[in-house]
């Protein structure tokens, strides 16, 4: 059986936000605090905890002219925005920008849609035009930080934030400035900001999404379930939503309610490697392995080169008592994150092959180290097919 220490694992991003590095008592709004060391939480990580941004058109924003083709239009690239329907926005965003090239709205609606489709050059391209020909729309600015937040400029994402926020007190902005709270795990502080943005703008999900990941990381259990219940009724087909609800149920040790979610979110988007991990972990807490071994599999096949992936794989073999299959799979895994840089990682691994030395009769050992205690890239084996 998978123990909690494993569930754990599942859920190190939120439960190794330690307090030691939170603000203490009630902090201060200002965006300066945010103004410290990134290196706990990568972009990565943070787009796979957030819940999509919805597109609010900005009524302040000026029109050369009125159309009432193109607002019909614009509003349709809005619903399909919020609906996830991205490359269609996108394709309606140019039909609009063909009537109105300097449509300040359509431009950041666009940028938004580019970014959600993987292209964040060309979006921040239309963000920055959105802003350099209009100034008034403050979902340019939104799109911009989180572009920015997203390649890990995090200054330029703030000055945008707080830019942003010259025009008004804004929702969406503060939510983002918590979202960069919580990636400095400066939660006091990502809980803070959340719950100002959710005062100006109770339908802002993607402030309730932050609030309830602070929430996580401070184990009010009760309070992060409320808001991702919240979430969950709001965001119907969003993935995310349930993910992380399947992590405050993990955190709790309700598995059968984590394994729904899990079912859901991966309903929603059958391309997200985080929530087959997390089920792989859920399964073995329920003792269905050949559940855990089937999204092991999955990942494996369909995302190989994931150190992760691996990881998972080598935590149901051991399961299965395949424990020369699961040091296999370890080792691959450290190989891996070796290539990832993540000397945790591969010693964490390594630490695995170990203590499974004895059950298998041979042990593992590097054929050298780094400085840093990470095993040598050569010592580890490529990655290896799925055995049929």
């Amino acid at each position: 059986m998978i123990n909690t220490r494993r569930i754990a694992a599942a859920l190190s991003l939120i439960c190794a936000l330690g307090m030691s590095s939170a603000v203490k008592g009630a902090p201060s709004s200002s965006l300066d605090l945010v103004r410290k060391n990134h290196d706990d939480i990568d972009s990565k990580t943070l787009r796979t905890l957030s819940v999509p941004i919805e597109f609010k058109a900005d009524k302040a924003v000026t029109r050369d002219f009125d159309n009432t083709v193109a607002d019909a239009q614009l509003q349709a690239v809005l619903n399909k925005l919020n609906n996830g329907q991205y490359q269609d926005a996108l394709d309606l965003s140019n039909v609009v920008l063909g009537h109105e090239p300097k449509n300040a709205t359509a431009l950041a609606a666009r940028a938004l849609a580019r970014y959600q489709l993987g292209d964040p050059d060309y979006a921040l391209a239309d963000a920055n035009t959105s802003i350099k020909d209009d100034g008034k729309c403050k979902m340019a600015y939104v799109v911009r930080s989180l572009i920015q937040m997203d390649q890990g400029d995090y200054d330029g994402s703030l000055d945008t934030i707080g830019a942003g926020l010259k025009l008004g007190d804004d929702s969406e902005l503060m939510g983002i400035a918590a979202l960069d709270m919580f990636s400095e795990r400066n939660i006091h502080g990502a809980f803070t900001l959340a719950c100002d943005a959710i005062k100006l703008d109770p339908s802002n999900t993607f402030a309730l999404n932050v609030r309830a990941l602070a929430e996580l990381a401070l184990y009010d259990d009760s309070a992060a379930l409320e808001d991702f219940d919240k979430l969950a009724r709001a965001r119907p087909n969003s993935s995310v939503c349930f993910l992380n609800r399947a992590r405050a149920y993990m955190q709790s040790e309700r598995y059968d309610l984590a394994l729904a979610d899990l079912n859901t979110s991966i309903q929603n988007n059958a391309n997200s490697p985080d929530a087959y991990i997390m089920r792989v972990l859920v399964y073995g807490a329920l003792r269905d392995r050949a559940g855990a071994m089937k999204d092991a599999d999955k990942l494996v096949n369909q995302w190989g080169s994931s150190a992760a992936a691996h990881r998972m794989r080598g935590y149901a073999l051991e399961d299965t008592n395949d424990f020369a299959g699961a040091s296999s799979e370890y080792k691959t895994a450290a190989y891996l994150y070796k290539k990832e840089h993540d000397d945790m990682g591969v010693m964490e691994m390594i630490s695995n092959v170990d203590r499974l030395k004895d059950r298998i009769g041979t042990a593992y050992t590097p054929a050298a180290s780094t400085t840093s205690g990470a095993a040598s890239e050569d010592s580890m084996p490529e990655a290896q097919p799925i055995r049929q």
